[in-house]
């Protein structure tokens, strides 16, 4: 799905180490420790026997409350290079009065409430909204002050919460080493007291780390210059900060979502005809391949595509997916194949059939909440995309072509070619695909 200014698109080993390292232990008053068993170190096992209250801190108020939106933050190996815990919570001033937020700073509660990670997430201008508030709504006179220069688009996120307000705050925390990937996490949250300074930091509970082993997928296309664009990790930005009130609940179901847009290697998205044209672009009509073995929940086949290139009639919300297919893949796993060609998903690929890794399930296309073709690709704890929590994944093997910088989207709404930073190229086994890369999928089809 594109993002409204310029295109609308479709609205677990690196822990094992850290959970064999030894005994749990909490910093928050009297030290309590309880042995880790080996049958416990897989991914998910321990998570369920955690006891009520462990790792909790003492009781403290926190007049800025801060729920995460997942029970549980799952680390994703990418092919950058860093391990990331990537998640969204709901910041809410339960206060008479504003909050001005000094910092929110993950920390690891089995090592004493001590800073963990870095935590770098910024807005579509490159400025850091770490600890920022992306607020629901404000009041005329709520006067939410701007954090960027002047020069700048104002941003969307504030340090400060007015009265009674809420909203959204955005984490990237990385790693490089997965031994330092934590297995509780809870964040200190100091506000500013009335003279300006920072207050005294108050801790939250935490939640747990690595509870759903990470799905290990074959790449479902095929061929070079696949561009991973709205991907995640460190950009406040589609899809990241898709978190929509769906069915009562906010629900960040794309959160890990990825827009796969095929360039060559002029780094053009066409072949040299008229870009609003369907069939000038490179990836229209490429195969989709399942990913993984699985059962077939939902498809959705015969909606038009989106024409010309660039414009978007309204769609209802159930067709925000265009053309799709929903797999389970077990575990709590489902992926979403979305925006597929008219009529291009074979008649056997209905609901109940068993998919193989590597079956043609369809083509890419621009059916859909879509402006240009492409393949809108992720995996959720639930088979509407929207109505779910959005879970990392990684590919089994791919490769790393290179990078495209940021906002490239404006140059294909054009038509013209984009530069590829072809630095630290190479063949990735088991990573998720980094925001931006571009990967070359299937190579030996």
């Amino acid at each position: 799905m594109r993002t409204p200014r310029i295109r609308r698109r479709f609205a677990h080993a690196m822990t094992t180490a850290a959970l064999a390292a030894g005994a749990l232990m909490t910093a928050a008053g009297p030290q309590r420790a309880r042995a880790a068993p080996q049958a416990e170190a897989a991914a998910g096992a321990w998570c369920s026997a955690i006891p009520p209250g462990f790792g909790h801190p003492l009781v403290n108020l926190t007049p800025v409350a801060l729920q995460l939106q997942q029970r549980s933050v799952e680390p994703a190996p990418a092919t950058d290079g860093l391990i990331h815990l990537a998640y969204a919570a709901q910041a809410t001033n339960t206060q008479a009065q504003p909050a001005d937020i000094a910092s929110v700073v993950p920390v690891d509660p089995l090592a004493g409430f001590s800073p963990t990670g870095r935590n770098l997430i910024t807005d579509t201008q490159g400025r850091s909204v770490a600890g920022k508030v992306k607020l629901f709504a404000t009041a005329p006179d709520d006067a939410v002050p701007n954090d960027g220069p002047e020069a700048d688009p104002p941003s969307a996120f504030s340090t400060r919460v007015p009265a009674g307000n809420a909203g959204l705050m955005f984490f990237d925390v990385t790693y490089t080493d997965p031994a330092q990937v934590p297995r509780l996490l809870a964040h200190a949250i100091t506000l500013a007291t009335p003279d300006g300074g920072p207050g005294a930091p108050a801790l939250t509970n935490p939640v747990p780390v690595g509870c759903k082993a990470l799905a290990v997928l074959r790449p479902p296309l095929v061929g070079h210059g696949w561009t991973a664009l709205s991907g995640c990790c460190a950009l406040a930005a589609y899809h990241r900060d898709v978190v929509a009130p769906v069915n009562g609940l906010l629900q960040a179901g794309q959160q890990f979502a990825i827009d796969f847009e095929q360039i060559g290697p002029d780094g053009s998205c066409c072949n040299g005809g008229p870009y609003q044209a369907l069939s000038s672009w490179l990836g229209y009509g490429t195969p989709v391949l399942a990913t993984a073995p699985g059962v077939v929940v939902t498809v959705r086949n015969g909606l038009p595509d989106q024409q010309p290139v660039g414009t978007v009639a309204p769609v209802p919300v159930a067709d925000l997916g265009g053309n799709r297919v929903v797999e389970d893949i077990g575990g709590g796993r489902y992926v979403t194949h979305a925006h597929l060609q008219p009529n291009s998903i074979p008649s056997w690929v209905r609901e109940g059939a068993r998919l193989r890794p590597g079956d043609m399930i369809g083509r890419v296309g621009n059916s859909g909440n879509s402006s240009a073709p492409h393949l809108h690709f992720q995996v959720a704890d639930a088979p509407e995309s929207l109505d779910a929590t959005g879970l990392p994944f990684v590919f089994d093997t791919q490769l790393l072509e290179g990078s495209v910088a940021e906002g490239v989207e404006a140059f294909f709404d054009k038509g013209d070619a984009v530069v590829v930073d072809r630095t630290g190229a190479g063949l990735r086994r088991n990573l998720m695909p980094a925001r931006n890369g571009v990967f070359g999928y299937n190579l030996s089809q």
